[in-house]
């Protein structure tokens, strides 16, 4: 018996629960044939989210039928909802709390993957159990400049702005790349902080700094935006933003001549209930 982790997007979700179908692209093929009837998979859906545990009902065949938008995932299996709750339940709290030291990008970063039968469990009871928090998202904050997060580093940040594009930019979302999607993404120079879309359908190229940042910034995503103009955007425009505290001035000074290039400042504020930073986007 073989536990399965299959990720997702909360758009495709649904259309796989409706139509009772797993699929993948050329790249998990050979994996997605390892799956046997009465196998379980959990569903972790891209937001710290998951929908739940569904069992093989059918092992691989291969369908050119369209189910989903954004990919054919010609390879599949069918299934059978096992623990599948009504909406997607946030594992925040409970993922920081069993799997310490893990950085969430990184285990949920494949499509598809075995699953050691021990993580599954803990997963199995944390979702029998119903010690669960549903997502209740205030879309009125979506487009906030200054919203609050605990925030230290930059993969805080970087976990900050993941679901939280639009404080920088009404529109921004993440660029999802089939199998792949825009976090810490993977490229022939080097890793692309945050990859995303703009409401033009334009590739936007973010990086992080914790502190401040100088025209060392502009060394790093300069070749980002080339190589996402050539290789994804097919000659079309790039758009960079760096995200930073602060910002030294021949930085500054070099971005007034640098196209589709914008600078955002955070900040942080500390207040008294628990020493919880805050932090305050603004462009």
């Amino acid at each position: 018996m073989s536990y399965w982790l299959a990720v997702t997007t909360p758009e495709n979700w649904p259309l796989c629960l409706n139509t009772k179908t797993w699929g993948v692209g050329d790249t998990y093929k050979a994996l997605l044939k390892n799956v046997q009837v009465g196998e379980y998979v959990l569903f972790y859906v891209r937001g710290m989210t998951v929908s739940g545990i569904v069992r093989v009902t059918k092992p691989y065949f291969y369908s050119e039928e369209r189910i989903w938008k954004d990919s054919l995932y010609p390879h599949r299996v069918l299934f059978e909802p096992d623990l599948v709750s009504e909406e997607t339940v946030n594992i925040r709290q409970f993922f920081y709390s069993f799997f310490p030291g893990m950085a969430p990008s990184g285990y949920f970063r494949k499509a598809f993957r075995r699953l050691p039968e021990d993580q599954f469990e803990l997963f199995r009871d944390f979702l029998s159990e119903g010690t669960i928090e549903i997502i209740e998202e205030d879309e009125s904050l979506l487009f906030e400049v200054a919203e609050t997060a605990t925030i230290s580093l930059e993969k805080d940040l970087e976990n900050f702005l993941e679901r939280r594009l639009q404080v920088l930019e009404e529109g921004l979302h993440l660029f999802i790349d089939g199998e792949r999607e825009g976090r810490q993404y993977s490229t022939d120079v080097s890793r692309i902080d945050l990859l995303a879309k703009d409401r033009n359908d334009t590739f936007v190229v973010i990086e992080l700094k914790a502190g401040e940042a100088d025209r060392k910034s502009l060394a790093q995503i300069l070749p980002y935006m080339g190589w996402v103009r050539e290789y994804l955007a097919k000659g079309r425009e790039v758009r960079g933003i760096i995200v930073a505290s602060d910002f030294s001035p021949d930085l500054i000074a070099a971005t007034n001549v640098v196209a589709n290039l914008s600078l955002c400042r955070y900040s942080v504020d500390f207040s008294f209930e628990g020493i919880v930073p805050r932090i305050e986007l603004t462009k």
